[in-house]
Order: structure tokens, then sequence, then C-alpha cells
């Protein structure tokens, strides 16, 4: 008697369960239960607050059950910083999103003089940094940003010794940069092997401290003053 009371229970659950998923519409639930009152965000240094707020009308009201993740990804994709994200729900009323962001890599400097972050998807994202935000031990990025162009040559400035020493990348026209270091050198790069001109940077600046010029346009030819 009591297994056959037991299994009684267990369908009983599951009809309930099956009446709970099933009323649901798109504007809201007919049968509402586990509405979502709260949203919380784990791991958002740089996530926008308008995307913040986006997210909070979609899914305040919504149930637990019925989230949808495809138009909540339409909504982080407006985002410059959200790599990916989980929902965490926790019932009877509140959901937790975990985001993956990305990391800012370098400040650049527009017309207006106005700072933005670059994230590590190479992009020029909506923040800007006041004067006082400034110390952020990024590099500082100036002139035409195209994004393939940047991302090539920051992915080997960061593969190189030198790295360390640069304050400012400068991009140029014809895929040229110049790059200014932390002790004022300026630096003009040319457009063959980047590895191999950045390791002969490094061995001038180890060996020469008080260069404030150099020129490696010319390969096979370096100028310094």
């Amino acid at each position: 008697m009591q297994g056959s009371k037991g299994k009684r229970n267990l369908f009983l659950y599951l009809i309930l369960f099956f009446l709970l998923t099933s009323y649901f519409s798109n504007e809201k639930n007919i049968f509402p239960v586990f509405n979502i009152v709260s949203v919380e965000y784990k791991n958002n240094d740089f996530l926008e607050e308008n995307i913040k707020n986006d997210i909070r009308i979609f899914l305040i009201g919504k149930s637990l059950l019925k989230i949808n993740y495809y138009d909540l990804s339409a909504i982080f994709g407006k985002s410059d910083w959200v790599k990916n994200f989980k929902i965490y729900k926790r019932y009877p009323n509140k959901v937790i999103i975990g985001i993956t962001e990305y990391q800012p890599i370098a400040l650049y400097k527009n017309k207006n003089n106005e700072y933005y972050l670059v994230n590590n998807n190479f992009k020029i994202t909506n923040k800007i940094i006041k004067k006082k935000e400034k110390n952020l031990n990024l590099i500082y990025v100036s002139g035409t940003f195209k994004k393939q162009q940047f991302s090539n040559i920051y992915l080997e400035l960061i593969k190189s010794d030198i790295f360390s020493k640069i304050n400012k990348l400068k991009l140029l026209n014809l895929d040229r940069s110049d790059l200014y270091l932390k002790n004022d050198t300026h630096v003009k790069l040319g457009v063959y092997d980047m590895q191999e001109q950045l390791n002969i940077l490094y061995k001038i600046t180890e060996k020469y401290k008080n260069v404030k010029y150099i020129d490696l346009r010319n390969r096979n030819k370096v100028i310094m003053r």
C-alpha cells in the first residue's frame, strides 16, 4: 500500500510540474509561479548599466521555469564586454547571472583627447576613462584605429621582452607604427618581421640607456641618436 501511495504522489508531482511549465505565454505567465523579482550579477566589472537595465526589464516578472536564453543572448550581444554568460536559478524568485568579460588591454586616445578602453577582443569600447583613472598600467594607443592592424602588432608586442618598456603605440598609414617608450624614446618601426625588430630594439635599450630616437624602418640599418 505504501509503495502504491508513493507512486501516486510521484504521478501527482509530475502532473503539477507539467501544469507549471506548460501554462505560459510570451507576454506573461498565465499561471504565475516562481516569478523573478531579483537579478544579481557576478564578475561584472565593465558591463554597461544600460545593458543591465535591459536585462532586468526583460527578466523581472518572467518565470524561472521559462527563461528565453536566445533573447538574453541578443541583449548581451549589444555589450562591448560580455564574452559569455551563465544563468543560475535561485528558487523561488531570483536569477544570478555569471559573466565572463573581455579585459582591457589599452587606452585609445581620439582626436578630441578622450580616452577609451580597448578590450582584448581588440575593440574600442564605449568606456571613457577620466584623467584621474588613467594610471591603469595599460599602453596608450593613438592614430587611425584599424582592428586588424592593432591586433597584429599588439600580439607581437606582448610576446616581446620590450613590452614592459612601452608607453605608447601610434598607428600609422601603410601598416606602419611608432612606439614611445616609458623613458620617452621614440621608435620608428618598419613593415618587415616584427619580432626581429623588437629583439633589436630590446638589445639597444639594454645597451644604450641615453638613446632617445631609434629608426628601424630599413632592414639591416639602424639609426640612433
